[in-house]
């Protein structure tokens, strides 16, 4: 069954973990269709002013980006297709592809947004690091560690403080993963 894991964080904020929810053929074109896309240097996880010089490589998807990589259209999970049924992707903010290297650093943020997080690499061993840290409210603590592990898709509160953990010097040169932010200000709790 693909819902993995199911973590409930700080003040009922939900973390829903699903493995084996694509087909390895989808998961192949994905990760090409992920590779070739137009990436900048400019992305930066937090506002904070200190940590400024820490700009990472992305490429940020319009609404056709997003229909032409077909991701929605894949899942056929009931408990996914609930956890997102009535709400829009976030007009503002679309996608975001990262493409992390061994030497990156980053630090703890959040999104107003539900998030969906897919881990796009088809290939990953677990030695070679990479995992999403969702942390406490205060960021004094991990919560739960989401290893790096190949077509993974995170639904989320994206009020939860997150980060990831880069990929070690052994591991191939780019991590990739896909996010998607949904309805502003509507978070997944307990309640659902």
């Amino acid at each position: 069954m693909p819902l993995t894991k199911e973590i409930t964080v700080d003040r009922n904020k939900k973390i829903f973990v699903f493995d084996d929810v694509f087909e390895m053929d989808w998961r192949r074109h994905a990760f090409k269709f992920i590779r070739d896309s137009r990436f900048c240097i400019g992305w930066a996880d937090q506002e904070d002013p200190h940590n400024a010089e820490h700009v990472y490589m992305h490429s940020r998807w319009d609404q056709k980006d997003i229909q032409n990589f077909g991701i929605f259209n894949q899942i056929k999970e009931d408990k996914i297709l609930e956890l997102l049924k009535g709400k829009t992707l976030d007009i503002n903010h679309g996608a975001i592809i990262n493409c992390s290297y061994p030497t990156d650093t980053y630090f703890a943020h959040s999104h107003k947004n539900t998030t969906v997080l897919y881990y796009a690499n088809v290939q990953w061993k677990e030695e070679w690091a990479g995992e999403t840290l969702f942390f406490n409210e205060d960021v004094s603590e991990i919560e739960f560690a989401s290893m790096y592990k190949p077509g993974r898709l995170i639904v989320f509160d994206g009020g939860i403080p997150h980060s990831l953990r880069p990929q070690s010097k052994y591991a191939p040169q780019y991590r990739f993963t896909a996010t998607f932010f949904f309805d502003p200000g509507r978070g997944l709790t307990e309640t659902l």
